[in-house]
This record gives structure tokens, C-alpha cells and sequence, in this order.
């Protein structure tokens, strides 16, 4: 797999949002650790991180869920 594998959209953020520079860091080394995108579970609040699942991994899965319930979802994603 390359690096542009593990990429997605381009950001629609705010300029100088900390959300990017941590896609940035799970785009790395989920690529370094040769983890293929399908096999990956991205999981959001709402909000603006809400949009960040799109902007990395595109093959692979990704859920939000509303305050409070991403730890029941992550739950269910890992018995699943």
C-alpha cells in the first residue's frame, strides 16, 4: 500500500485546527504500522470532528454517534 491510501478529502477545517495535525499523526502511523485501511474503525463525536473520518483512510469504516454514546458504539464496533 502507498501513503496516498491512507488519505481522504481535503480538509474543509478551520486554518490552525489541531484536527488536522491529528489526522495527520493516524494517517502516519497507521501506514507505518502497515494496518490496511479496510481493517480500520474511525469513530466521531459531533460537531467539527464529526467531519474528520472523511479526511483519512477512505476504505475504510467510519461512524459518529452524539455526546456521550461513542464509548457504547466503540463497544459494539469491537464485538462486532
Amino acid at each position: 500500500m502507498t501513503y496516498n491510501d491512507y488519505e481522504g478529502s481535503m480538509s474543509t477545517l478551520c486554518a490552525g485546527c489541531g484536527h488536522d495535525s491529528i489526522t495527520g499523526a493516524i494517517i502516519e502511523t497507521v501506514f507505518d504500522l502497515n494496518i490496511p485501511p479496510h481493517r480500520m474503525i474511525k469513530l466521531s463525536g459531533i460537531g467539527c470532528s464529526s467531519k474528520t473520518p472523511a479526511y483519512f483512510a477512505s476504505q475504510s469504516h467510519g461512524f459518529n454517534a452524539v455526546h456521550g454514546r461513542m464509548p457504547s458504539v466503540a463497544t459494539g464496533a469491537q464485538s462486532a
